[in-house]
Order: structure tokens, then sequence, then C-alpha cells
């Protein structure tokens, strides 16, 4: 599927910064070598459940090692590690006592499905094979909350929203597409794993395995109120990012806009090969974007050299 930009993203997010040492962001950072060693600075770690985009839900881990001086001469931030999931979008969510989620069906539904596994499903005293649902046009709804529950768990309601949005490409999980479009759009380097992401309240925890292993897992929290968020404040040069590839320097601008609260990064660690070894670093702060507007513009290309 070819989705050139720009790009329209809903989702949600958390970004924390981390002091690592120096030598750690310039050899296991992934950024271009052209650009050099980063400048002073802290690294930032981003994980994004995308709802929507051209290319479907998905969700993402990304590193950046720290700002990078430019041949102009300005600092700009460079992701050096992107990882986009693979397979169907599946959070697993276990809702608080009180919530209309949070009966013993639902959580046990929300506990389901380990991607890429053959899952069962526990049904007082039975044991049930799961029903795998083709993944080929699957609603935004489905993937979060059904992929992988029994036909008897599945609402009504998924079904109503699937049949109207089975045709809506910003609806169907496409990660192979998310990886090449943002290669060939950005000069990014994605590459594609399994996300294995579940939510109890306001703790988040991701496992990300690339190649049949583990290569990163977070822990965050989300604390209090999320405000409004203006995104357009921001100036133009702080939003900047640069990537080089195959010769070639992408410039692009991204925009965003939602609603921004505080988050604490209890625990972070990448195995150093795929993903930096981020339990060498301290947490310098952490932010929570639980509903955001991104706009992700089309590139300006230019020969690096």
């Amino acid at each position: 599927m070819d989705a050139p930009a720009p790009w329209q993203l809903r989702g949600r997010a958390f970004v924390a910064a981390l002091a690592l040492p120096a030598s750690l962001r310039h050899q296991q950072g992934g950024a271009a070598p052209e650009l050099g060693e980063p400048v002073r600075g802290p690294a930032l770690v981003m994980l994004v459940d995308y709802r929507r985009s051209e290319v479907g839900p998905y969700q993402e881990l990304l590193f950046m090692p720290g700002p990078f001086r430019f041949p102009d001469g300005r600092l700009r931030w460079s992701i050096g590690r992107i990882y986009v999931s693979i397979g169907p979008v599946h959070t697993p969510c276990i809702a608080p006592a009180g919530c209309h989620f949070g009966s013993p069906a639902r959580r046990r539904e929300c506990r389901l499905v380990s991607p890429n596994k053959r899952p069962t499903t526990t049904l007082e005293a039975k044991r049930a094979p799961a029903l795998r649902v083709a993944a080929i046009n699957p609603p935004l709804c489905v993937t979060r909350r059904s992929f992988g529950a029994t036909k008897l768990l599945s609402s009504c309601l998924d079904g109503w929203i699937y049949s109207r949005n089975r045709h809506d490409a910003r609806s169907v999980n496409r990660p192979w597409d998310s990886a090449d479009n943002g290669n060939r759009n950005w000069g990014l380097d994605k590459r594609v794993a399994r996300f294995d992401w579940q939510r109890r309240g306001r703790r988040e925890r991701v496992a990300v395995h690339h190649q049949d292993r583990e290569i990163a897992a977070l822990t965050l929290d989300r604390l209090g109120p999320a405000l409004p968020f203006p995104g357009g404040l921001l100036p133009a040069g702080w939003r900047t990012l640069g990537q080089i590839r195959d010769g070639q320097r992408f410039l692009y601008t991204p925009s965003v806009r939602g609603r921004l609260g505080l988050a604490r990064l209890r625990e972070a660690r990448g195995d150093g090969e795929h993903f930096p070894t981020l339990q060498a670093g301290r947490s310098r702060g952490a932010l929570a974007l639980p509903d955001f507007h991104m706009h992700f513009p089309v590139a300006r290309t230019e020969p690096h050299r």
C-alpha cells in the first residue's frame, strides 16, 4: 500500500527523557553515521499507540539519542531506532472496579491474547481454543478489544463497527505498510516487531520482541490530570527533525495538539543490540499524551554533502 505524506494521525503516547552516557548514545543510538556524535543533552524514548493513521492502527517505539549538529549549523533531533507493531494491535486493559468493562468476563477477555501465539479462553471449567479473526480488514475497535477472543465474548457492537469500517483503510492494521511508507516518506529506518502492551489502571507495561527475542521493555505510570495542549505554540525549530538515508537529507516539522499530563518512568531496559541499554541511564522526567492529533508533513529532501 502506497501512503505518501502528509499523514494525519490520532492516538496516545508517552515521552520519557533519559540521561545516558555519551558513548552509549553514540554507539547504540542508531543514528546515521554521517551525523557524528549527538551533542550534550538527554535522550528521548517515545512509546506511541496510533489508533488511526493512513495505514491503520499500529504501535511504535522509538529512540532519539539527542540533538545533532547538521551541516547548516542548526541543532536537530534525529530518530535512531524505531519499531512498529506487526500483527493485530491489541492493548489489554484491566479496568478498575466500578467500570462497565471491569466485569469478570471482560477482564478474562482482556487477558486472553498473546500476539502470534495460540491462545485459549477459560470459561469457568471449560477450555476452548480462541477464534482467530482474519486480520485482512479488522476495524480499530475489534483489533483493540476483541482480536483473539472467542465468538462468545465478542460483542454485537464490535460486529456492527466491523461491517461499517471494513473498507476504511485508516481503520485497518497494516504494519508492513507503516514501515515501508515511513522509510520512504521521511528517511526513517522503521522495523517491525511484536508488542505486548498491558494496561492496569494508570500503569502500562510494554515488552517489544524482534526476531524472537525481547529487545526492550518499559513500565510507565500516568500521573494526575491531562490538560489541553496547543502544540502550535512550540517554535518550528524545536519540532523539526532530520534524517539521513541513501545519501539524502530529510527534514520535516510535525505538529501535535491534544491533552498533556505528567508521567513516571518506572522501568526501562534494552538489549543493547537492537535497542539501547536504557537501564544504564537515569530518568529525567516523562510526559503522557492520552489523546493527541498529529500532522506529519511532506519532508524537505536534499542531497547530503
